[in-house]
């Protein structure tokens, strides 16, 4: 009887030493896989991030390039508003310094 008691003993700390084993070696296989997944999240992330970072950069580009083509626009009216009036001007500033000559 003491040898069975001792035989069932050794038994089941075989068994208790494969258990842990398998269980060492089940969350050493889960702590990688969730290594993998979260570096494959932060990858997307990562990637999601500059997709967005990039058109926000090419939304803001337009936009700047929006704003630079209708300051232009306004400049050259403004331009053609001052020719204009120089044009109109011109006749009665030739006729003062005519009159200031004379």
């Amino acid at each position: 009887m003491a040898k069975e008691t001792i035989e069932a003993i050794s038994h089941a700390e075989l068994k208790a030493q494969e258990t842990e084993k398998k269980a060492a070696d089940e969350s050493g296989a889960i702590i990688r896989q969730a290594e993998q997944q979260v570096g494959k999240i932060i990858e997307d992330m990562t990637k999601s991030a500059k997709e967005q970072g990039i058109g926000s950069m090419q939304k803001t580009q337009r936009l700047g390039d929006e704003i630079l083509k209708n300051a232009l626009q306004e400049a050259e009216q403004e331009i053609a508003r001052l020719r204009t009036q120089a044009k109109e001007k011109e006749p009665d500033v030739i006729h003062r310094i005519l009159s200031e000559l004379v």
